[in-house]
């Protein structure tokens, strides 16, 4: 395949608007524009089952997505395969949520599930999130046996600071285990299994497609994509990405809000 192949995140590069759709109308343009001639991958820390990953698939007519931050690969909407995260490494996750009093998320092959360490939040999530996430619980109820294949965990966090006080410390607990990255603006740490991560998801995408790297642009806003460097023909940061992130970028286009991409592409 000579073509291009893009690999756009969701979050903070796609993703320009709030509401109902996610996606601007000037960023669908842009992205229906370039399937005439380039392939286009989507590449997310989001699950498969995620009804946003869900929608944009539909409008924009993708069938191949990394999802779970590079833990799970899908082609033609069917699962080529999937990195799940350790046993022992679950629990010792766990452990470490519940000893910092940490609110995740869990993501295995039936979807995402919310665990929160307070109740009131836990009554607003039920609320406001049903729709969106398949359980929501108390973390104290979380048992590992409800559960199949987990492939990522992600924490969250009202502070900046602590996210990344707390990435030092899981680093130091289970870096050996695990890879860890910052994302949503620095408010959430994404874990997946040490040998799963979208730099390696990508890398058996363009095998399986015989896709050669000088053809290939990775376009994303988060550490979660600075792995990428190296793994693809050129990487792209999103204006709002994180400083450290520019640095290594082989290019750095506007920011996602206001149809950033659809500014960025059409340029093209």
């Amino acid at each position: 395949m000579n073509k291009l192949t893009y690999f756009i995140d969701l979050d903070g590069t796609l993703f320009d608007t709030n509401g109902v759709n996610k996606v601007s109308l000037k960023n669908q343009y842009a992205i229906l524009i370039m399937k005439n001639f380039a392939n286009v991958v989507l590449s997310t820390g989001r699950s498969y089952q995620d009804l946003r990953v869900k929608q944009v698939m539909n409008q924009l007519a993708i069938n191949d997505v990394i999802c779970s931050s590079g833990a799970e690969l899908y082609i033609d909407n069917k699962l080529v395969f999937s990195t799940k995260i350790e046993l022992e490494t679950v629990l010792k996750i766990i452990e470490f949520a519940n000893k910092n009093k940490i609110s995740f998320m869990v993501y295995d092959e039936n979807g995402d599930h919310l665990f929160l360490n307070n109740n009131f939040v836990w009554w607003l999530a039920n609320k406001f999130l049903r729709k969106w996430i398949k359980t929501i619980d108390i973390s104290k109820n979380f048992d590992i046996n409800n559960f199949t294949n987990i492939n990522k965990f992600s924490f969250g966090f009202l502070s900046v600071f602590k996210t990344k006080k707390m990435l030092k410390k899981l680093q130091a607990f289970l870096g050996d285990k695990i890879n860890a990255y910052i994302s949503t603006r620095g408010h959430v740490i994404e874990i997946t299994d040490k040998k799963a991560n979208k730099a390696l998801a990508t890398e058996q995408y363009l095998s399986i497609k015989q896709i050669e790297l000088q053809n290939t642009i990775h376009i994303g806003d988060s550490m979660t994509d600075a792995c990428l460097k190296g793994y693809v023909g050129k990487l792209v940061a999103m204006g709002n990405s994180p400083a450290g992130f520019k640095r290594i970028a082989d290019e750095v286009a506007p920011k996602n809000k206001r149809a950033g991409i659809h500014k960025y592409l059409i340029k093209k």
